[in-house]
């Protein structure tokens, strides 16, 4: 073998040494003489998980060779090798994923096109492993490819393209991370088909775009019956009124103290609320005493479920003890070593290498113990400031939770209408959603008075 050593940028040592078959890169002080490049470091932790995700990435590329990590002396990660890519993926992804693979070859520009795909159903963005010719790079126009043929659909797909290295150019980005197609058009047209043929396979098992939770679903049930997480609060009475023609009316005795953000001017009387119905575009009507109070359904719901995720991190978050533990695959398993302390302040629990305890929180009931622990890794290692990792792991959360909320369109009872208005009246910023759009419209009765010329 050979031995090569760099100190400072300058070669220290390249001779031949007797050694056992493979690869070992060893670093030491990086950066040690450039200040201004060591400053912008961030803390050791998330360096080495950054090396991690590389070593867990090219894992995947070779899944025939043996990956080891070792850190302060103590190893951290050992990856053995894989009889196939797929067995290799389920050891980062978990052994519970749905994972989908398709293949195919264009003639004009030689190129193999391979994928496989994980997809989530809890609003998880969809995150890309691209390698060209068993090289880890990025390009837009794979990602776009990938957009094009699946939509909003989120989860992990991992990528490989091989085709002639004359038909690729590596040197257009100083790292060396991205790359630049001869024939894009081609490789573009590659991708998208196999991600099609890849789709159509599974189109029968993928959830709708319109999913309606159970709740909403529920027409029949009574009030008092549904789930904890829905129960109505506050003071509610709800009762028909025959000469409305059936029109659900709702008051409230507390209505005095419903905040209402500044942006809309005006703060809507609910004292005596009439629930009128929805659109075909599926928004919510009210007749107020100030006028018409027009609702969207889903802003509205993303807005409770996200101030109930926030409120929940102001106190010691609760856990909850998982009825069977959940195997952690090794991969992340090493990236949950570095941060322990952090997870177990989260209510995060790990026994033998297995999840037995993950935060109990409200409005997050559909998403998956793993889901939970991989954001709650991402925000933690993201965030270098220790002070402001809470925030930015309950704003992933809170994120991942919209994916509950009801969509708009979604069948809508009086009852349920009238609740979400009230659950909605109790947040601290109930006119806008987590991403900023409206949740309220109001039209007071002077504007329609205006309107209709009856001043």
């Amino acid at each position: 073998g050979a031995l090569l050593k760099i100190e400072g940028s300058v070669v220290a040592a390249h001779t031949r040494t007797p050694c056992t078959p493979g690869t070992r890169v060893s670093v030491h002080d990086l950066f040690f003489n450039m200040p201004a490049r060591r400053k912008f470091l961030k803390s050791a932790s998330a360096e080495l998980r950054r090396c991690l995700s590389v070593v867990n990435d090219y894992a995947l590329a070779y899944p025939e060779i043996a990956f080891e990590v070792s850190h302060d002396g103590k190893t951290i990660l050992n990856l053995a090798a894989c009889a196939s890519t797929e067995e290799a993926l389920r050891r980062l992804w978990g052994g519970e994923a749905n994972v989908r693979a398709c293949e195919t070859r264009n003639a004009e520009s030689r190129a193999r096109v391979r994928i496989w795909f994980n997809r989530a159903d809890s609003g998880q963005r969809l995150a890309v492993r691209l390698f060209v010719n068993r090289r880890r790079v990025s390009d837009g126009g794979v990602r776009a490819a990938l957009a094009g043929a699946w939509g909003s659909a989120g989860g992990e797909a991992f990528v490989l393209i091989d085709l002639d290295p004359a038909d690729v150019d590596v040197n257009i980005h100083p790292t060396k991370q991205e790359v630049r197609f001869r024939r894009q058009d081609k490789i573009f047209g590659a991708v998208y088909a196999c991600a099609r043929e890849l789709d159509a396979g599974a189109t029968r098992e993928m959830p709708s775009e319109r999913h309606v939770p159970v709740f909403w679903e529920q027409k029949k049930r009574p009030l008092e019956e549904t789930p904890e997480r829905f129960r109505p609060i506050g003071d509610f009475s709800v009762s028909t009124n025959p000469a409305s023609g059936g029109v659900f009316e709702k008051t409230r005795s507390e209505v005095t103290n419903a905040r209402f953000d500044s942006a809309l001017e005006r703060s809507p009387a609910l004292e005596s609320v009439r629930f009128m119905g929805t659109l075909r575009s599926g928004y919510a009507l009210f007749d107020t005493p100030r006028g018409l109070l027009i609702m969207d359904p889903h802003a509205a719901h993303e807005r409770v479920l996200y101030e109930r995720i926030v409120r929940a991190f102001e106190n010691a978050v609760p856990s909850q003890r998982l009825a069977i533990a959940i195997e952690i695959p090794p991969a992340l398993l090493a990236e949950a070593g570095l941060f322990g302390e952090e997870l177990s302040k989260m209510a995060f629990a790990i026994e033998e290498g297995r999840l037995v305890a993950v935060p109990g929180l409200r409005g997050l009931g559909r998403l998956g113990p793993l889901d939970l622990f991989r954001s709650a890794l991402k925000g933690i290692a993201e965030e270098p400031d220790p002070e402001k990792r809470d925030r930015e792991v309950w704003w992933r959360w809170a994120r991942m939770a919209c994916s509950e909320a009801v969509k708009l369109g979604g069948a809508l009872e009086p009852e349920e209408a009238c609740d979400l208005l009230a659950r909605l009246c109790e947040c601290e910023t109930p006119t806008l959603c987590p991403h900023g759009r409206p949740t309220l419209r109001e039209v007071s009765a002077a504007e329609l008075t205006s309107w209709f010329g009856r001043e």
